[in-house]
This record gives C-alpha cells, structure tokens and sequence, in this order.
C-alpha cells in the first residue's frame, strides 16, 4: 500500500479519542484555574473535537452530527466568552475618560456576561465530556464497526 492508498480496515476514530481527552483535559484545567487563557485553551481543543465529529460524521449518521452540534454550541460560548475578554482588554487600554464610572460599569457588566458564559460551557460539559477518554474512544470503534458491517 503506498502513501496515498487507504487501509479501509483502519479505525480512523483513535486520534478522535486523544483530541476529546485533550479536550476534556482542558476542560478541567479551566475549571481548576479559572481565566480566560485557560478557558480559550479549552475552545481551542473542543473546536478540534468538532471538525474531527463532523468529518467522521458519516459512522453514525444519528448520533454524531448531533454531537458535533451540541460541540459547536459549547465553542460558540467559549467564544463569545473570549470576544469579551479582547473587549474588556481594548477598554483597558484605552486612555481615562471623563466618564470613569460608565466605564466601570460596562466593564463589571462584560466580566458579569463573560462569567455566565463560562458557566453555561461548564454545565455543556457535563453532557460533552462526561466519559472518560477511554469509553469515549470505545464507543467510537464501536460505531466505526458497526458502520463496517452495514
């Protein structure tokens, strides 16, 4: 078999299992130290687990588009939960005005958003990445055969 060809016996669900492992890893990194860089860590690693679910959705037509969707809503939080720390930055950096307490109140409301958002992703979790990595990645090669016998 050269380079190109495809072992069509090959299981391609054992580097979905790393990446949901990193994800999940990342996940309890942003609940242990809180932050926005490990929380954009966190996006980063579930935002890799969704483009593998949808480019092997085609094992479980039912279930994993369906997870790669409920993924794609997790990272959306995580997302605009980083967009307002970029936000909450570039009015960091901005010289004093004279309306200091407006400032700090559009400041105190976007870290009030940012954190109901973090929250939100943390609850997503509990349905995401409630399995260990090891399960995860036996239901996957159980769904990867399940596909071959069709």
């Amino acid at each position: 078999m050269t380079a190109w060809e495809v072992d069509r016996n090959a299981v391609p669900t054992r580097g979905l299992g790393r990446t949901y492992a990193e994800g999940r890893a990342a996940m309890h990194t942003a609940l242990q130290e809180g932050g926005s860089e490990t929380f954009h860590e966190w996006r980063k690693r579930a935002k890799d687990l969704r483009h593998q679910l949808e480019f092997l959705s085609w094992i479980w037509p039912g279930v994993l588009p369906a997870v790669a969707h409920d993924v794609n809503w997790l990272t959306d939080l995580l997302r605009e939960a980083n967009d307002l720390t970029l936000l909450s930055a570039m009015l960091h950096s901005e010289p004093a005005s004279a309306d200091e307490r407006g400032n700090a109140a559009v400041l105190r409301r976007l870290t009030e958003r940012q954190h109901a958002l973090w929250h939100d992703a943390l609850r997503a979790w509990s349905r995401l990445y409630a399995e260990k990595a090891g399960a995860f990645s036996s239901r996957m090669e159980a769904y990867w055969s399940a596909s071959r016998a069709s």
